[in-house]
Order: structure tokens, then sequence, then C-alpha cells
């Protein structure tokens, strides 16, 4: 059985609503909180799944970051001729302005 705010079914029932109604209006106010609650979980569900995805492209940016570290330390082992291979290629792809 559906749980119902008594209180007001007692009001609705001393105001000569049929019972049937009474116990309808009351059963449904009663079940607002639920729905609200309900509400709320499905938005947290959508927040947690914007999360994931904040999550997932900070992963991404993080390994893009250790491989351009990797890279630099690379060049900086080469010496002159690692920056100067750097200054080329960049040169080539617009990176220089």
């Amino acid at each position: 059985m559906t749980t119902m705010v008594s209180e007001l079914f007692d009001a609705l029932r001393a105001a000569h609503i049929p019972e049937e109604k009474a116990r309808a209006a009351a059963e449904a106010v009663a079940a607002m909180p639920e729905a609200r609650l309900a509400t709320i979980e499905g938005r947290i569900g959508i927040i947690e799944g914007r999360l994931g995805t904040i999550e997932h492209r900070l992963t991404r940016q993080a390994i893009g970051l250790a491989v351009l570290g990797a890279m630099l330390t690379g060049l900086y082992a080469l010496g002159g001729w690692g920056l100067a291979l750097l200054v080329h290629v960049a040169g080539k792809v617009g990176a220089l302005g």
C-alpha cells in the first residue's frame, strides 16, 4: 500500500471529499518527496558522467605533457643539435609565427 499523509486525508474527509479522492490526494502528496529525491539522484548521475569526461580529458592532457617532457629531455640531451632540430621543425609547421 502506498504511503499517505494521514493528516491531509483526515482533513479532506472532514471536508466531505470522497474517500477515494482524499486517499489519492494524500498519496500524491506523500510521493512528492520521493519524486524530488529521484530527480536529484538523476542530476547527480549526470554530474558524475560529466566528471568522468573531465577526468578522461585531464588524463589525456597529463599523458601529453609527459610525452612533451620526455621529448624536450631528449632534445636537451642531444645538445645544440637537438635545439636546431626543434627550431627547424617548428619553423616548418608554422609554430614560430
